[in-house]
């Protein structure tokens, strides 16, 4: 069975919003973008993934998933550019 790590990252570029930035990490055992925990597929959070953000300038700032698989960006770690 192929294993694939699925994250979600959204990434916004204004130039008047600053926003938290956040997500999970799963591996999706199905393949089908949805973390299912079922008779049939329990996909577990994923710990220690590296999650880069990059701005449209090219300047990118980098976290890692805690134990539950999510990770954050604040506001003062990627301002709006």
């Amino acid at each position: 069975m192929k294993t694939t790590i699925l994250g979600a990252m959204l990434l916004i570029c204004c130039t008047s919003l600053n926003a938290q930035i956040s997500g999970t990490v799963f591996r999706d055992y199905n393949g089908n973008g949805v973390k299912d925990n079922s008779a049939t597929f329990n996909e577990p959070f994923v710990q220690g993934i590296t999650v880069k953000a990059t701005l449209a300038g090219g300047t990118f700032f980098t976290t890692s998933t805690n134990i539950s698989g999510a990770y954050n960006f604040s506001a003062a770690q990627v301002p709006a550019g």
